[in-house]
């Protein structure tokens, strides 16, 4: 019904407990979920009332999913990371690598700390692998965490 009604079902072990989702895509009734880690991704082949669990196979938190087609899809993530998949997500390969070690991790509490003139000095310039995570954002009611780095 579009999002005006909710149910809770079952995605096996309770896999998406453990998952804050980022990224998210359909293909007609089909749905696909990812985020951090990004070990873990579901898939639903009926508009969301029944979902599987499958392995991407990597750790890094998946930021954004795309699919073409029911079958034909990719994810991506962190350090240029792209993986593909050709049935659906049950299985994926990766097809970009970019870095395996990160040169530069900055935690940071809000995005304004994030001294983003040394990242770029650092991995720009130099060519390190940066990530920088923010950890906690101030609401109203004082800090929220909205993330998690997973190296």
């Amino acid at each position: 019904d579009l999002g005006v009604s909710w149910q809770r079902t079952a995605t096996g072990g309770r896999v998406a407990e453990r998952i804050d989702f980022h990224a998210l895509a359909h293909h007609g009734s089909q749905v696909w979920a990812a985020g951090s880690p990004g070990s873990n991704l579901i898939h639903s082949a009926d508009g969301g009332a029944t979902w599987k669990v499958y392995s991407t196979g990597q750790p890094l938190p998946i930021h954004a999913l795309h699919f073409i087609n029911p079958r034909t899809g990719w994810a991506v993530g962190p350090l240029g990371r792209i993986l593909r998949t050709d049935d659906s997500g049950q299985s994926w390969r990766i097809q970009r690598r970019g870095g395996e070690r990160l040169a530069v991790l900055g935690l940071f509490a809000t995005k304004e700390g994030i001294p983003v003139e040394l990242f770029a000095q650092l991995c720009g310039d130099r060519g390190y692998l940066g990530y920088a995570q923010t950890v906690f954002e101030e609401s109203e009611r004082g800090p929220v965490e909205i993330g998690r780095a997973h190296v």
